[in-house]
């Protein structure tokens, strides 16, 4: 008798459980990073006499570097790690159902791309509308939020279609999601908290797409 497991779900599940670890470290390790820094530059500041203007336009830049700066790379690196995880994952899983069912297509045979190829395909071939699955939004809006950093730095855009996407994604996820006023580089501010939420959403998603399938990541079947 031998055991056995989903490697597939078992990765899918272990990478998001990561991730939401990433996440978590990010979170609560820039603040105290930032107050480590501060403190040790203060504590130079007094030992080498630091004219009071110098130090001031020093911690000035390190409140920058450290509140505005890496939260949001920070923010913005899970965010494009997370859709990733998503893309390569769904692909996986329709791959492996469309094996399941001896299809001779392919998702790639789909048109579009990314998840939304991959879509069409799990409805083509096996009857599956993921689009009308709670978790589908958020993954949609993860896209969207995915090619606003990829592909316009975090600025929100000219056209009306994505000036329309900040402003929906701001009333989606208020104090979560934002274009800063005075923030000078115009790139939009996502918190690690909707990182966090997006991530576990996602989880959920795919819990039940493969309890659908019959792909668990505990022990599946004994032989």
């Amino acid at each position: 008798m031998r055991l056995i497991f989903n490697d597939l779900a078992m990765g899918t599940f272990q990478r998001l459980v990561d991730l939401r670890a990433f996440i978590d470290l990010l979170d609560e390790g820039v603040p105290l990073v930032m107050q480590r820094t501060k403190e040790a530059y203060k504590e130079q500041a007094e030992r080498e006499d630091v004219e009071y203007p110098d130090y001031l336009l020093e911690d000035q830049v390190l409140d920058e570097r450290f509140a505005q700066w890496m939260p949001r790379f920070g923010a913005y690196s899970c965010l494009i790690l997370l859709y990733s995880i998503v893309e390569s994952q769904l692909l996986a899983y329709s791959e492996k159902l469309g094996a399941k069912l001896q299809s001779p297509l392919h998702p790639k045979d789909m048109r579009g791309r990314g998840v939304q190829q991959t879509s069409l395909y799990l409805n083509r071939v096996a009857s599956i509308d993921v689009t009308k699955d709670p978790g589908w939004k958020d993954i949609d809006d993860l896209r969207e939020l995915r090619n606003l950093i990829v592909h316009r730095g975090g600025k929100p855009g000219k056209s009306k279609d994505q000036q329309d996407l900040v402003t929906r994604l701001t009333a989606s996820y208020p104090q979560q999601f934002w274009l800063p006023d005075s923030w000078p580089y115009q790139q939009v501010w996502v918190s690690m908290r909707l990182c966090s939420h997006l991530a576990t959403e996602i989880e959920a998603f795919f819990r039940r797409r493969f309890k659908e399938a019959g792909f668990s990541e505990k022990i599946s079947d004994f032989v």
